[in-house]
């Protein structure tokens, strides 16, 4: 079993480097890193954010907070990785030269990373309860949903330049329409959103915002 104690502060840490003489910090072991995000993600799962704090994920985790200070910063910064770590930030590249079927595959990504009973299944939920309350949370779920937001963009772009898609389509609306209507049905109504559900959201879209 690996000790993921890890009590050893900045200054201990760092030994001199060869001829250029500078601290050179002791390499992050990423099994303590993976159990900081991991007891995160435990302590916010189980408890929103109202009991996260720093010494709650270094107790969980059974490190220092230093430790955890060391990497992370900000309670943002911890939410951050902690998101990265366990749930897919981004969908994989997508083009698939047509917008029907680059939508139902962005909804469908969506719909697996939401649907899971993982960790990051479970995790999505307290994020957005959070959100709605806490500047922090919200912080960090917008640095964390960028590359998705970009995604979808780009998405529309090239609808656009196939004369898919009206050339005032609002990207950022069709964004927040299939983002919204699936978390509404998962996490809100904690129903199913099938492909029958995807095929419908997708149609929608296509119907008000296309060209055809």
């Amino acid at each position: 079993m690996v000790d993921t104690t890890d009590t050893t502060d900045d200054s201990a840490a760092s030994t001199t480097a060869g001829s250029g003489g500078r601290p050179r910090g002791r390499p992050r072991d990423p099994e303590v890193e993976r159990c900081i995000l991991s007891a995160a993600a435990d302590v916010f799962t189980d408890g929103g954010f109202e009991k996260f704090s720093v010494e709650a994920v270094a107790t969980r985790a059974g490190v220092a907070k230093a430790s955890i200070y060391r990497r992370y910063p900000s309670r943002v910064d911890l939410i951050v990785a902690m998101c990265q770590e366990f749930t897919p930030s981004a969908a994989p590249p997508i083009d698939n030269g047509d917008l029907r079927s680059d939508l139902v595959e962005f909804l469908e990504f969506l719909r697996e990373t939401l649907s899971s009973t993982s960790q990051s299944g479970r995790l999505m939920p307290a994020l957005l309860s959070a959100a709605k309350e806490y500047t922090e949370v919200r912080e960090a779920a917008s640095k964390f949903t960028a590359s998705r937001r970009r995604r979808i963009h780009d998405i529309v772009k090239r609808a656009k330049a196939r004369g898919e898609l009206r050339a005032g389509a609002d990207a950022d609306l069709i964004g927040d329409i299939i983002v919204g209507s699936i978390l509404y049905r998962i996490v809100i109504r904690d129903g199913a959103a099938d492909r029958k559900f995807v095929n419908g959201v997708v149609d929608g879209i296509v119907d008000g915002f296309g060209t055809g």
